[in-house]
């Protein structure tokens, strides 16, 4: 439902913005997610210019922000049958400033199913580094781009300092895989990632991992949102609650929130960043780093990463170092 999607993200950009946010970043498939191949290219599929996405362009005009909004389904001039994987960057006064095409796409057969992005996507072939103010200069990629460290190597090369890397990778493989690769990449090249991720189960056939997290330089995670194992565990737990309260004669009347507010359907994750109190130093003594987790204040995410104020001046001490 494309247009519900669209009041999901369109709450989480009010909320961002009012809490101070610059860049509001969406996950893969943000605005649609098909039950296949054909759904996706028929029926999720619009143009830059189509009213589906400029709408989205209007958000960051009306709110102020920097928007990424990445694997939005473009549909190809080319190629009726195949589309393009978008990672759009839009400014505060609505306009398209960037755009990158998925390079890697995902073909891959897993035990419940077999998913080959290849046959309806036009993979991209250029890398896109562009400077955000407040942010700083930020790499683009998606989602599958993440199992290929030497993209991420000739985005630092292009001197980003932030690379983004908006998912939906599925439950199987971000078990296994999601918070390790992102924590390599932001080690490998000394530079923050955030990955903002789908998560859940959003028909049959598509169920993604979530876990949306943002990590410093040193690997640190500086903050994480509910994976789907997580959110699962969370809603058994509710039921066997509620159940528990049923079987109950002396059960308390539900009580119902008289305020409205985004994090019902998806949460937002903040982060305000200063490190120049950073204790990445090395110990005299041991030889050994201490990370300063306490110094950021963080909030749980699931559909969007809110990101302000990123200082990089530690970050280059370290690298130095």
């Amino acid at each position: 439902d494309k247009d519900a999607n669209f009041f999901v993200c369109k709450a989480c950009v009010e909320e961002a913005a009012a809490r101070g946010a610059s860049l509001v970043a969406f996950p893969e498939c943000f605005a649609f997610v098909g039950d296949g191949p054909s759904h996706t290219v028929y029926a999720g599929a619009s143009s830059l210019a189509s009213p589906q996405f400029t709408r989205y362009r209007a958000l960051a005009a009306r709110y102020g922000v920097w928007l990424s909004l990445g694997g939005f389904h473009e549909r190809n001039v080319d190629d009726r049958h195949r589309i393009r994987n978008a990672h759009v960057i839009v400014d505060p006064t609505g306009s398209v400033k960037s755009v990158y095409h998925k390079a890697h796409l995902f073909d891959v057969d897993l035990p419940s199913q077999r998913i080959a992005e290849s046959a309806f996507t036009v993979a991209g072939n250029k890398l896109t580094v562009l400077d955000l103010p407040r942010v700083g200069p930020v790499g683009l990629a998606t989602c599958y781009d993440l199992r290929f460290p030497a993209m991420f190597e000739a985005l630092r090369a292009a001197e980003a300092k932030v690379l983004l890397v908006p998912s939906a990778f599925t439950v199987p493989t971000g078990r296994a895989h999601w918070e390790v690769l992102l924590r390599a990449r932001a080690i490998e090249n000394q530079c923050y990632v955030l990955a903002p991720a789908q998560v859940g189960i959003h028909n049959p056939k598509r169920h993604t991992w979530g876990q949306a997290m943002i990590v410093d330089p040193w690997g640190e995670v500086m903050a994480a949102c509910p994976s789907y194992d997580e959110i699962a565990a969370l809603h058994e737990h509710m039921l066997e609650g509620e159940t528990s309260a049923l079987s109950s004669s002396r059960r308390a009347p539900r009580r119902h929130s008289t305020t409205a507010h985004a994090s019902e359907h998806a949460e937002i994750a903040f982060v305000s960043v200063d490190f120049s109190d950073m204790k990445h130093a090395h110990s005299s003594e041991h030889g050994a780093a201490s990370r300063s987790g306490d110094a950021h204040e963080s909030y749980f995410a699931r559909a969007c990463v809110a990101v302000a104020n990123l200082d990089f001046a530690a970050q280059e001490r370290v690298r130095a170092a």
